[in-house]
């Protein structure tokens, strides 16, 4: 059985670099919210965007 899970963070980054500055959120509408404070309250030198973080987790059964 193959299950997908998606988190969310936000990432801030200058010069091609990136990098998360939040937690992991489950529910994108929490790190949209987030990532709104970091564009009205943190430096403007600063890009920030919302990065979307896939995880698959695959569980196997064995007969023993």
């Amino acid at each position: 059985m193959q299950t997908t899970e998606d988190s969310w963070t936000v990432q801030a980054g200058s010069h091609g670099r990136w990098r998360a500055v939040s937690s992991m959120h489950r529910e994108r509408g929490e790190a949209l919210e987030r990532l709104e404070w970091y564009r009205v309250h943190a430096p403007r030198s600063v890009s920030y965007r919302l990065a979307r973080v896939t995880t698959t987790v695959t569980t196997t059964v064995e007969t023993v």
